[in-house]
């Protein structure tokens, strides 16, 4: 029997002015990779949730409120982190101290997803290599999950 792949967490940074389409795609491609398992129970390749400066409602560029789930300091462990674009970014990238805890919070990633803007301003005692696309690993397994459920879609 195949071994079964360890879930992949997904940190997604929120802040005023985010574009919703940035967060929420890859949110739903993310939510949409999972398997059914034989008693019927889905089992997700991917956890989801959102960190910022603060626990509460940000609200974006196009106006609804999302909820952030945990402080960048104390959200649990996680594997990517995704960061959204969006008009707040211009305003993100002048913020000294949005962009240390930012910094801070993709020490503990293994992957950084963000605008082309951001990395380059992020302060980090190890080189991250950031990406404006899914890391390898993570993109081969989504692209393998849409396939199987276009494939199921279309039979």
């Amino acid at each position: 029997m195949a071994e079964t792949p360890a879930v992949t967490r997904v940190a997604v940074v929120l802040f005023e002015g985010f574009t919703v389409l940035d967060v929420y795609g890859p949110v739903q491609a993310f939510g949409a990779c999972r398997v059914v398992e034989p008693d019927g129970t889905p089992r997700r390749f991917f956890e989801v949730f959102t960190i910022g400066d603060r626990p509460g409602p940000v609200r974006s560029g196009e106006g609804p409120s999302t909820h952030v789930d945990h402080a960048f300091a104390e959200a649990p462990p996680y594997d990517i982190v995704l960061v959204p674009g969006g008009f707040g970014t211009r305003a993100a990238v002048k913020d000294e101290a949005f962009l240390a805890r930012l910094g801070a919070a993709s020490q503990r990633a293994s992957s950084l997803v963000s605008p082309r803007a951001m990395p380059s301003r992020i302060s980090s005692p190890r080189p991250m290599r950031p990406t404006t696309s899914p890391p390898q690993r993570t993109s081969a397994r989504l692209t393998r999950c849409t396939t199987a459920r276009i494939q199921a879609y279309t039979r």
